[in-house]
């Protein structure tokens, strides 16, 4: 089992993460994947954190988990030579971010800005091809929350990552009870991490 070697999580602390990142491995350039929004709500403070950390830092807007859309960011990210690869926002971004990391082999860092993504810690990535899957990559090196940043998220995702919280567990059961008596597809997840 892997997991993260640093976890920070504070209220209105976004300004630390260039410390953070400093603290996990030196980085001298990132990359970070971030969709549009999450990047215009709280770019300039990331940025501002970066050249305090004399971190730079090159953008790369992801627009979907589609296989094809993971693969253009990919090229983009490699191109830039980056130490450290970021997932900056909601589950799209952090799954795209930890796939390249592991394709790439980099180093990943995780800064959620919603709850309602559970895999802002794991390996396990949602893509998008003829149909969504999970795939195994990296875990993160390090995880960073503002919680400041999630209560700021739209409502609705406060609320999906509460229902997936208390669903978690039951859902599980009932995807093992279709696979038992009918036959349905099923992923055993930690199989799959095993391997």
């Amino acid at each position: 089992m892997e997991l993260p070697r640093q976890i920070v999580v504070g209220e209105k602390n976004i300004e630390q993460v260039g410390e953070f990142l400093r603290s996990l491995s030196n980085p001298k350039k990132v990359s970070i994947i971030s969709g549009k929004n999450v990047k215009k709500i709280i770019g300039k403070e990331i940025d501002k954190s970066l050249k305090n950390a004399k971190i730079s830092a090159v953008w790369h807007l992801a627009r979907s988990n589609e296989v094809k859309e993971t693969i253009t960011i990919q090229k983009k990210v490699k191109s830039t030579k980056s130490d450290i690869i970021i997932g900056l926002g909601g589950g799209r971004s952090v799954d795209i971010a930890k796939l390249c990391a592991f394709n790439l082999k980099k180093p990943f860092v995780s800064i959620p800005t919603s709850a309602s993504h559970d895999g802002i810690a794991s390996r396990i990535v949602a893509v998008r091809g003829e149909k969504q899957h999970t795939l195994v990559a990296t875990a993160p090196l390090g995880v960073f929350v503002d919680l400041d940043n999630i209560k700021k998220a739209p409502k609705k995702l406060l609320a999906s990552g509460g229902g997936d919280l208390m669903a978690k567990i039951t859902a599980v059961h009932d995807w093992e009870l279709g696979r038992d008596k009918v036959g349905e597809y099923y992923e055993d997840i930690q199989q799959v991490v095993t391997q």
